[in-house]
């Protein structure tokens, strides 16, 4: 490759780059605009409601007694919005990143709301103090940024970044060198390194496909399971946008022929946990574990898992997307095993 077109790729990523965050940046500021509006309308109305109360203190606690001020039965989504495109604009800064992931939790919740004052009193203090993020550097201002290939890491903890680096770095390499066609055109943009994904304890990595961005939790060290996550989270993107409809028709077809389930009986470990079988009733399967402590399956479960089991990971099962990203991941880490191998070589290599 020639100097000359070495330097046009890197100033083209970085046109790319540039134009992300600026993307980002605008969502930022409209989002803000709006929470900051929200919520000022909210304190307003709050103020005096909160005036006639005889305990203030424990105005929160009862999420029935007050109606909020309309404007903040639009919080949640605003709030939602509002923070996702801080964490993608801003530069946060050292000590407050385990405060933001906090509030994301909060925001991201699937729960649903009981009460609006209730709710708004538990983020109250959180979402008021990330408006004052308006003054905070924005990513193309930070050193926090590590380019990989067409990716930048961007670090949003106060941990060492190496593991992670490694992890994209080995996930991209892979990408690279796949033999599926476009599969390295899912390889831009902004990876952000975070503390934590919304309100799932175990998640490594995460795609949000409405903001086209790429989270993955920091670890100390680097781990198979985590690189496999990455590998699957880029595969949505990849799936989403590159994938061709010719090749996606072919793989739907595909998970939908698989069908029936693996026998499982009396004596047999049942796959991914520490429980064999030893009485299986209509309503309830009994389990011991290899210490002698007895344990209960509804006797429906096993039958999913059975069904399950005929994927290649029972996660797999969920719908065609997600079994061709646990498909892609093990292809690409060689772990994907017969007849599942033959199966994705047809359809994309």
């Amino acid at each position: 490759m020639t100097l000359e077109k070495k330097m046009a790729e890197i100033d083209s990523a970085l046109r790319l780059i540039t134009k992300l965050a600026a993307s980002n940046c605008t969502q930022y500021d409209e989002s803000w605009r709006k929470v900051n509006d929200i919520i000022r309308i909210a304190e307003e109305k709050l103020a005096i409601d909160m005036q006639d109360h005889p305990a203030p203190a424990e105005f929160f606690k009862n999420p029935y007694h007050h109606t909020p001020a309309r404007e903040v039965y639009r919080l949640p989504n605003e709030a939602r919005a509002f923070v996702g495109a801080l964490i993608e604009c801003k530069e946060l800064p050292p000590r407050s990143q385990t405060r933001i992931q906090r509030l994301y939790k909060k925001v991201n919740s699937t729960r649903r709301i009981k009460g609006y004052y209730k709710w708004y009193g538990k983020i109250r203090e959180d979402l008021i103090w990330a408006l004052s993020s308006k003054n905070w550097p924005t990513l193309s201002e930070s050193e926090s940024e590590i380019p990989i290939g067409n990716m930048t890491l961007i670090n949003q903890t106060d941990q060492d970044p190496a593991a992670s680096i490694k992890t994209v770095q080995i996930a991209s390499n892979l990408y690279k060198s796949s033999g599926i066609a476009g599969l390295s055109k899912s390889l831009y943009g902004n990876v952000f390194l975070v503390s934590s994904i919304a309100n799932k304890k175990t998640t490594m990595a995460w795609y949000n496909p409405n903001t086209d961005q790429i989270y993955v939790i920091a670890r100390k060290r680097w781990s198979n399971q985590q690189e496999h996550t990455v590998l699957h989270e880029l595969g949505h993107r990849f799936w989403r946008k590159f994938a061709g409809n010719d090749r996606k028709e072919e793989w739907i077809s595909h998970h939908r022929t698989i069908s029936g389930k693996v026998e499982l009986g009396v004596g047999d470990l049942v796959p991914t946990t520490k429980y064999t079988i030893t009485k299986i009733e209509y309503k309830t399967t009994h389990l011991i574990d290899e210490k002698g402590e007895a344990a209960y399956l509804p006797t429906k479960k096993l039958e999913q898992l059975q069904r399950e089991l005929k994927y290649p990971t029972l996660y797999s099962a969920q719908n065609y997307e997600e079994h061709f990203c646990e498909a892609l991941g093990l292809f690409l880490q060689n772990e994907l095993k017969p007849p599942h191998l033959e199966a994705f070589e047809r359809v994309w290599t």
